[in-house]
């Protein structure tokens, strides 16, 4: 069972590590071939940006809803949002020290941020996502988009030089589908077994490594925000993250299948998920970070970790 159990966290260490990457290139290449096919900048952020970020959550997912085991999904949406908060943006703070935010719009992407996030406990609190709620999401989402569109500064994505060759993006583009369909496939199958072995439910592995999995790349974009001194970023991103978490990937895997609300989510998951959003509005609604507030939210990350596996 011992080695039963080291060849199945390999295989979920290696399928993670495929679909984060394979994630990435898949943006970079969406990217490009938006370019080539002439797409304005606000339409590749929308449709390839916001979609390709959310890809290692988005695509394990639906792959676990078409299988059959969809009650990972609202578990990993929940802990990768809760993660966004408690680990990024703690781990931002501990490290950087005291930082300020800039953006004139950042209270109101909060409220937003704390609306969204009431509407899909709501949505979840019955233990029936239903189809009408997925669609009411979506065309939140757009909504969202739309404003995000009206009160953001016209750019430009840079220019790299010559265009690419457009049938080689959309070549890497189905091979890049390929891998993340993969990772996905691998990541969903490793941790269920896994979980059987140590006798865990799927749904505790889903909120916690999967959620830190997925997290990554909001982690790597704070951390390299910070460091030019843009604190403004890495909240933006953490805020964009998150909503696109909560109504993009539920709807889109709820229209693959009926999503199981794991019971457990609401003794104590759902609880601390609210405290992260309390936490992270009384944290930024001040436009500054602190060293204290860090490691206080990286505090509450521990024993939101420990908690799950606990309860």
């Amino acid at each position: 069972m011992f080695f039963a159990f080291l060849f199945w966290a390999f295989v979920f260490a290696v399928s993670l590590f495929i679909l984060i990457y394979t994630a990435d290139l898949f943006v970079d290449k969406a990217k490009e071939l938006g370019r080539n096919l002439g797409l304005s900048t606000f339409l590749i952020g929308l449709i390839i940006v916001s979609i390709g970020t959310t890809l290692p959550e988005l695509s394990s997912s639906i792959y676990a809803t078409i299988k059959g085991e969809s009650e990972i999904v609202i578990p990993t949406v929940i802990g990768s949002v809760t993660t966004n908060i408690f680990l990024v943006i703690g781990l931002v703070g501990f490290l950087y020290g005291t930082k300020y935010l800039y953006k004139e719009t950042i209270k109101t992407d909060l409220w937003i941020f704390a609306t969204v996030s009431c509407l899909f406990v709501l949505f979840i609190v019955d233990n029936n996502f239903t189809i009408i709620e997925a669609i009411l999401c979506v065309l939140i989402y757009l909504a969202y988009s739309a404003y995000q569109y009206k009160f953001s500064k016209s750019t430009k994505l840079e220019e790299s030089g010559p265009k690419s060759n457009t049938f080689m993006c959309i070549f890497l583009i189905l091979i890049y589908s390929f891998l993340i369909y993969v990772g996905s496939k691998y990541v969903v199958d490793s941790m269920l077994h896994i979980s059987k072995i140590l006798n865990i439910f799927p749904e505790i592995i889903a909120i916690t490594v999967i959620a830190l999995g997925t997290s990554l790349t909001e982690l790597t974009v704070g951390l390299v925000s910070l460091r030019k001194g843009h604190l403004d970023i890495a909240v933006a991103n953490i805020i964009g993250a998150s909503i696109i978490d909560l109504l993009i990937v539920t709807s889109v895997s709820r229209f693959f299948g009926f999503i199981i609300i794991p019971t457990m989510l609401f003794k104590i998951a759902i609880p601390i998920f609210g405290l992260s959003i309390i936490s992270f509005i009384y944290v930024i609604l001040d436009k500054k970070l602190t060293k204290m507030e860090g490691v206080l939210l990286l505090l509450m990350y521990i024993i939101f970790s420990i908690l799950m596996f606990v309860f």
